[in-house]
C-alpha cells in the first residue's frame, strides 16, 4: 500500500508556479519524485561513509593476497578467427 499523502507547503517563486502550470507540470508529483531521490542518495552516501573502513580494509587485503579463488580462473582463448 502506498504512502497516504500528507499536505505541506512548499514555497516557489510565483513565475516558477506559472511556468509549471504553463506546461501542465504537476508540482506535487516533481516535488515528491525529487525528495524522493535526494533521500535515496543521502541514503546512499551514507552506506558508503558508514562502510568506508570495511572496504578499505577489503581492498588492502585483496592487494596483498589477490582475488579470493582466482587460482581457479578459467583462462579464456580470446583470440579472433580470421
Amino acid at each position: 500500500m502506498k504512502d497516504p499523502y500528507e499536505k505541506t507547503t512548499l514555497m516557489i517563486s510565483k513565475k516558477l508556479k506559472e511556468e509549471a502550470r504553463e506546461y501542465g507540470i504537476n508540482i506535487s508529483a516533481v516535488a515528491r519524485k525529487g525528495i524522493d531521490h535526494a533521500i535515496k542518495k543521502a541514503k546512499e552516501e551514507k552506506w558508503i561513509e558508514d562502510n568506508r573502513d570495511a572496504a578499505e580494509s577489503y581492498n588492502q587485503w585483496i592487494e596483498k593476497n589477490g582475488l579470493p579463488l582466482q587460482a581457479h580462473w578459467m583462462e579464456e582463448d580470446i583470440t579472433e578467427e580470421a
